[in-house]
């Protein structure tokens, strides 16, 4: 993220701003909102075999989905911005 903010500073395209966001981004994204998911997934009470799991990991892969969309992203404009 300093990297980008530094290269737009000095004079780089927008895109290495948006890209080092993009980048940040997966921090909070996993804290706030696959941090919930996995609590659950870790409880002690949890049947390992329900309906109630199999939904979370459901749940949970989608969310890893977006946070590796992020990434890639990322990666993308950084790769074309060089």
């Amino acid at each position: 993220m300093i990297a980008s903010v530094t290269a737009w500073f000095a004079g780089s395209s927008i895109w290495w701003l948006i890209g080092g966001l993009l980048l940040i981004s997966v921090i909070p994204f996993t804290l706030i909102v696959i941090m919930p998911t996995n609590k659950k997934l870790l409880a002690p009470g949890l049947e390992k075999n329900s309906q109630v799991t199999r939904q979370l990991l459901s749940h949970w892969g989608k969310l890893h989905t977006v946070r590796n969309i992020l990434s890639i992203l990322a990666l993308i404009i950084f790769l074309v911005m060089t």
